[in-house]
């Protein structure tokens, strides 16, 4: 199956503006995207704390969406504050609480399941590692 976004990039999300052991604080910012992007650019925030708490040391990936509520809008425009809070875990999966927040009351939240597992032939280490961190602090610079 191949999905076509049609988006020039893969990466939502923008900056982040701050991190703790629970919670990371983001945005993104959208520019007449479809309104899907929206979760994806919660499920990327999620996805980038669980790297960084597991040191990048794992692929971290969207497992499930327990609870999504999307704004009604055609498309998303403007920049959105992403807040993501860690509501539990096990050794291989990440609960996160997500709200994002947009222009005009353009509001979503979900609860998300983040998933990792060990770097592969298919995700390779070494690689993977160097890119998440050279994204993490990119974002963190912005």
């Amino acid at each position: 199956m191949k999905i076509q976004s049609g988006m020039p990039h893969f990466k939502i999300v923008s900056k982040i503006f701050d991190v703790s052991p629970n919670n990371i604080d983001a945005q993104a910012v959208f520019g007449g995207d479809p309104i899907y992007t929206g979760l994806e650019a919660m499920a990327q925030t999620a996805a980038l704390h669980v790297r960084h708490s597991l040191r990048f040391e794992r692929h971290a990936f969207l497992l499930s969406v327990h609870h999504c509520q999307l704004p009604d809008l055609d498309a998303l425009e403007g920049p959105f504050r992403i807040k993501a809070a860690l509501h539990g875990r096990s050794s291989e999966a990440f609960v996160y609480k997500v709200a994002a927040s947009g222009p005009h009351g353009a509001d979503f939240d979900a609860e998300l399941l983040i998933g990792t597992c060990e770097y592969d032939e298919r995700f390779r280490k070494a690689s993977l590692i160097a890119h998440y961190q050279e994204i993490w602090t990119r974002l963190r610079e912005v």
